[in-house]
């Protein structure tokens, strides 16, 4: 199936400097405009807050949200410096996060971020599949490959930064590397180990699987220079989803799909201890529990254990098992009529379900598409792209 950037989830994160994170909390309160984004601090030298977006996917949606965003950051910082370029100093960064997933080909990208702006900062779900992992690789090759030319896109003061490292030096290990974890180790050969390289994989889940906090399931892209500017985020947006779709069309093939027999987790996939990961464990039985065993062994409300099941099913997808995984049983299946009682419906984790596996692999070279990074950009990208090469040059 062909993948195209308006299924591709991603979010930004701005840093900024001189405007504290309250101010800008109050500046927009004032406003009444709160929904789609949160403002957090950041210990990053210079750096005074940092703006976070929801999950959005590129349509007509997302564009007006974050040119609605970046035009009230804009008008603070009239408002509060002397000039809108004031609030970014060479301490600030953008930092793209491309959801691990895209959406489903049947949702529609509108809704789905309209949903997830009223919705944040809980997280609006309908994700396919996660990318496999030989899409990663292959992004963060072509990346490191070209870091060169990368570097001439973007301010000189994001080259072989410490926030930003680049990846040339790590084509070989990236190369070497066969799963997700493994990749991840790669890009920690940086100076930084990893966690301020160009690309890191700190937030995927499947980089340290037992790890409640990185759930978020994305790839970040650290390398841009701070900006308020609208058409320097989305251009930048639109180039690493040109990224992966072009490995995912052109170089990529799903030939040898076959069925296999996943066994769903054993161990913990929550905090130890946490009513979540008791909740998973009950309702991966045989015949799962009912609402009311689950009331009874977690002391959770009816609507808490209802949360609980959605949270259990994302962290299932984000493991790489399909939705079927955790199934719904209604009151009539577990042998009671209709009034019975609302919480007497049921649910259950399959202990084990069958899957397609994907068989994903680099299409021979006489068949696969080029690795520039260019590739599959269109004319007006490209042009908007050596201009700017044009404008850092020395």
């Amino acid at each position: 199936m062909t993948l195209e950037n308006r299924n591709m989830t991603f979010g930004f994160e701005w840093e900024f400097g001189q405007i504290s994170k309250s101010r800008f909390e109050r500046y927009f309160a004032e406003r009444n405009f709160t929904k789609g984004f949160t403002v957090d601090t950041d210990a990053s030298s210079g750096v005074t807050a940092e703006i976070k977006t929801c999950p959005l996917v590129p349509c007509q949606t997302s564009r007006e949200f974050m040119q609605n965003l970046l035009s009230h950051i804009n008008a603070i910082a009239r408002q509060e410096c002397s000039s809108v370029d004031d609030i970014v100093n060479t301490g600030c960064g953008v930092h793209v996060h491309i959801g691990n997933a895209p959406i489903n080909s049947n949702v529609d990208p509108d809704e789905f971020c309209r949903a997830s702006i009223e919705a944040w900062p809980r997280i609006h779900t309908d994700h396919a599949m996660p990318f496999d992992f030989e899409i990663i690789r292959d992004v963060t090759y072509r990346y490191a490959r070209m870091q060169s030319i990368i570097n001439t896109m973007l301010a000189p003061s994001r080259t072989e930064n410490t926030m930003c490292w680049g990846l040339s030096n790590l084509i070989n290990e990236i190369l070497g590397s066969r799963d997700i974890q493994e990749l991840n180790r790669a890009l920690g050969g940086t100076p930084s180990g990893g966690k301020f390289s160009a690309i890191t994989l700190a937030h995927d889940p499947r980089s340290y699987p037992n790890r409640e906090q990185n759930r978020v399931g994305t790839i970040e892209f650290r390398q841009h220079h701070g900006t308020s500017d609208f058409e320097k985020s989305w251009k930048w947006l639109e180039f690493i989803c040109n990224l992966f779709t072009h490995t995912h069309n052109e170089r990529i093939g799903f030939e040898n799909n076959q069925t296999s027999v996943q066994e769903t987790p054993t161990n913990d996939i929550f905090r130890r201890g946490s009513r979540n990961n008791v909740q998973y464990h009950l309702i991966r039985s045989n015949s799962g529990a009912t609402t009311r065993d689950i009331m009874d062994v977690t002391g959770r409300s009816e609507q808490s254990v209802r949360r609980g099941i959605s949270e259990i099913r994302d962290r299932l997808e984000q493991l790489g098992f399909d939705r079927s995984a955790l199934v719904t049983h209604d009151q009539i299946a577990n042998g009671h009529r209709y009034g019975d009682g609302t919480d007497l419906n049921g649910y259950q984790v399959l202990q084990t379900i069958e899957a397609q596996v994907s068989g994903a692999e680099l299409l021979p070279e006489n068949r696969r598409g080029i690795d520039s990074i260019f590739a599959s950009l269109s004319d007006s990208d490209f042009e908007w792209w050596q201009a700017r090469i044009a404008n850092f040059a020395p």
